[in-house]
């Protein structure tokens, strides 16, 4: 999955102005933290930007459309189940190209006994439910993935730290 910048007006971050008035479904979710990182890359200072968070993607584009912020945060798959219509007044500044933004299923330690049925039963669901739920499949995930992941992770997780502090 990719995570796109979404905006009205702007084609540019050279056009945004300071304050910044991002929003994005949930500051916990993955695609938050992506996000950050993509401004990150853009040279853009994290403090002159305002975040608020709407609950869910759909609602990202909606205050997105209502002129209230400049940039929003939101899944590709969102954005192309949007209609024409509103997919012409969006503007995509940038896009993730990482490949990190996707779900995850975790199994206790107290399942690992499990853990190979458990990955055989979710690796073979119905293409039927899958298509329902606008998934093409999972796969299994390599330990350098999941390190990179973790790596991630924890750097966000350092972040939310540093902003309460």
């Amino acid at each position: 999955m990719k995570l796109l910048f979404v905006q009205k007006k702007y084609k540019s971050y050279l056009e945004l102005t300071k304050p910044i008035n991002i929003i994005s479904a949930h500051k916990k979710t993955f695609v938050h933290m992506v996000g950050l990182f993509l401004l990150e890359k853009a040279e853009i200072d994290l403090d002159s930007c305002k975040f608020n968070f709407s609950g869910s993607y759909q609602s990202v584009i909606k205050n997105v459309l209502q002129s209230e912020y400049d940039i929003g945060f939101v899944l590709s798959e969102v954005y192309e189940k949007s209609s024409v219509i509103i997919k012409n007044q969006l503007n995509i500044l940038d896009v993730s190209n990482d490949g990190f933004v996707f779900h995850a299923f975790c199994i206790s330690p107290r399942l690992i006994e499990l853990q190979k049925s458990i990955t055989e039963s979710i690796l073979n669901f119905n293409s039927k439910l899958l298509d329902d739920i606008g998934f093409e499949g999972f796969e299994t995930i390599s330990e350098d993935e999941i390190f990179t992941i973790s790596s991630l992770a924890n750097e966000y997780i350092g972040s939310l730290n540093r902003e309460v502090s």
